[in-house]
């Protein structure tokens, strides 16, 4: 009995195994690829929102609100992550929007609460963020070049009155209370906010 084998004979052998071991690595590789993309993706999912005003504030985020100058039931928001981690954040009813020249350009402030992510180094735009205005009307709404921060209202009490109508104004509309309003149904709730 020959036990050498021949440099071309050992190849011809081993090829099948080697490309068997390939295939079994690549499809072990492949489960748990799949089982840290399942895994990182639930754990993000369950991770507790932090707020916008507070992101902003540490430096993790930076926003910029746009408007048409003309709008004021809807603002793009930008949000640039400034980290290399994942933010998730939160965006409540009421978040006020404060415009870097009160007398120039109209407070914000949003009429729906959002909970978004931002991927590390990433800037999302929200395009059609709701929002109303929280100043008098002779004052202009936000526009391309306005310059806002996330912040609070000057006035706390009416900030509350604020919360307080966007929220009754919302579960009126819930329970069909301006289903006979002649208003096209996207605008009731913020015209008769």
């Amino acid at each position: 009995m020959d036990l050498t084998l021949s440099k071309s004979s050992l190849e011809r052998k081993m090829t099948p195994l080697i490309h068997l071991s390939l295939e079994r690595l690549r499809r072990h590789l492949g489960i748990w690829v799949v089982l840290f993309s399942i895994l990182g993706c639930a754990c993000m999912a369950g991770a507790e929102p932090a707020s916008l005003q507070s992101l902003v504030q540490n430096g993790k985020l930076s926003l910029q609100v746009v408007g048409d100058g003309t709008t004021t039931s809807k603002v793009l928001l930008r949000l640039s992550n400034k980290t290399q981690e994942s933010l998730a954040i939160s965006i409540p009813l009421g978040q006020t929007f404060v415009p870097d020249d009160p007398r120039r350009h109209q407070y914000m402030i949003t009429t729906e609460p959002r909970e978004i992510q931002v991927p590390p180094g990433q800037t999302i735009e929200l395009p059609d963020l709701p929002t109303m205005c929280g100043s008098p009307k002779s004052i202009p709404p936000p526009g391309p070049e306005s310059t806002y921060r996330a912040g609070d209202y000057p006035d706390p009490q009416r900030h509350g009155e604020f919360v307080e109508a966007i929220s009754t104004a919302r579960e009126f509309e819930q329970a069909g209370e301006f289903d006979e309003l002649p208003i096209p149904r996207e605008r009731r709730a913020s015209t008769v906010m």
